[in-house]
């Protein structure tokens, strides 16, 4: 099973804030001890790594969001803002095969969540990647706030934490599957 995070945006258009985050992911003590692959778009080395991806791997999209959005962008200040139809040609152009058979963990704030009448982020993209014969794949969307870097709460282990409900919870408990 393999592991890419996925900055749909050039080193010059911010994605290096998206990578610094990566590589802290890295050197984190989870318990699981992945190693994230970055991809940035436009990168020479993509189409090769996206396209080798094994069942059940994990391509984890990075930006950041709002609840009901249809789009990320590469800062708070919503910059280089991304429809979920253009991370989509992105992570095709990058290499995503239909036959993909994992998750697409859609890595920003309150992802999963709609307001009336707009369906959130995640909802979006699972519903344009199943549109155009990307059947096998599970999108993630998170009902709050992510923080980007993990946490010790005085445990053996980090962990990575949404902030919802006036509070802070496991990522784990704070997502969707779409």
């Amino acid at each position: 099973m393999g592991r890419v995070a996925f900055i749909p945006w050039t080193k010059f258009q911010n994605a290096d804030e998206f990578a610094g985050y990566v590589r802290k992911w890295n050197s984190a003590n989870t318990h699981s001890g992945h190693q994230w692959t970055i991809v940035m778009w436009k990168d020479k080395t993509a189409a090769a790594t996206m396209g080798n991806l094994g069942f059940g791997s994990t391509i984890r999209i990075v930006g950041h969001g709002e609840a009901g959005s249809h789009k990320i962008s590469c800062d708070e200040a919503g910059s280089n803002g991304l429809s979920y139809e253009a991370v989509f040609d992105r992570l095709v152009t990058s290499g995503l095969k239909r036959s993909f058979a994992g998750t697409i963990d859609c890595h920003s704030c309150s992802s999963g969540v709609p307001r009336p009448g707009s369906q959130s982020f995640a909802a979006k993209l699972a519903n344009h990647l199943r549109l155009n014969g990307y059947l096998l794949i599970s999108v993630v969307g998170y009902f709050g706030d992510l923080n980007a870097d993990y946490f010790d709460n005085g445990g053996k282990y980090v962990h990575k934490y949404v902030e919802m409900f006036g509070g802070e919870v496991k990522k784990k408990w704070a997502r969707m599957r779409f």
